[in-house]
């Protein structure tokens, strides 16, 4: 919503549990599972991941990346498409169904 695509990937990237897939043994959790915190570095179970399975984590970020990065939402109008990605990133390809035809 600020407009930094480059920001808006960085903090989606930082929350994604994918990636942090090469520290799985000291997180302790599924690498397709939100959490609701990361035990820090002064904890004796650092990089442990707490309390799992946020639902609701994963519908709001998947509608973050959908709506906010890759700017495809539905308005009152119709289907608006305002991306704001990364600087690094080409441009990116995509296949939504929307009032039952393909965009």
């Amino acid at each position: 919503m600020a407009g930094n695509g480059d920001r808006a990937f960085d903090y989606y990237t930082r929350i994604n549990p994918s990636a942090r897939e090469k520290i799985g043994q000291l997180h302790r959790c599924e690498p397709y599972v939100f959490a609701q915190m990361i035990a820090g570095k002064d904890a004796p179970t650092h990089g442990e991941a707490k309390n799992s399975w946020l639902t609701g984590t994963a519908a709001w970020t998947y509608f973050t990346a959908t709506q906010w990065i890759f700017g495809i939402r539905s308005e009152y109008d119709g289907l608006l498409m305002d991306p704001c990605i990364p600087a690094k990133w080409k441009g990116f390809k995509v296949r939504r169904v929307f009032s039952g035809g393909d965009l």
